[in-house]
């Protein structure tokens, strides 16, 4: 097993191979942010806030439509705390690492220990691309007026404790 200061990873001129390269690349360019595409944001004072991302309320849909994989011990290696670099490998992207993490009971990539986790469920990229194409469609013009309304949100005022 390959040690190396997964920190390094992070960044393009640090990697360690093509494909971590690639990966890498691939998240820090100018793409789409696919979660942010699904939520409801709220600027204040020019930062964007998460409110709420739509795809918990089909989460339990998106579990039913995944398939569990099986990885070899070197994909665990390779893949053990860089869902983004799966994310890479089968959907051409890094964007939907969220996603992999989501569909796996996981808040974090530091929680994406492959080698403790017994069961690894993922869609499939032409069950993702549908899913997720699906969900836009059903969603996005609440997604647009909440995020329109709440675009230019001044600073809150601070509330007078009570006396």
């Amino acid at each position: 097993m390959a040690l190396y200061d997964r920190s390094a990873s992070m960044k393009p001129e640090k990697s360690h191979s093509i494909a971590e390269f690639i990966a890498n690349g691939a998240s820090m360019s100018g793409q789409k942010n696919a979660y942010m595409d699904f939520s409801f944001i709220e600027k204040i004072d020019g930062f964007p806030y998460i409110v709420k991302n739509i795809v918990d309320n089909y989460l339990y849909d998106l579990k039913e439509r995944s398939v569990e994989v099986g990885l070899s011990n070197d994909e665990k290696d390779r893949y053990s705390f860089n869902p983004k670099r799966l994310s890479y490998k089968l959907y051409k992207t890094t964007m939907w690492y969220w996603l992999i993490l989501k569909l796996n009971d996981m808040a974090d990539v530091h929680e994406f220990d492959l080698f403790q986790k017994k069961k690894l469920y993922l869609l499939r990229p032409s069950t993702l691309s549908e899913s997720m194409a699906a969900i836009y469609r059903a969603e996005q013009f609440s997604m647009k007026k909440y995020n329109d309304a709440h675009k230019d949100v001044s600073k809150p005022t601070k509330v007078e404790s009570y006396r």
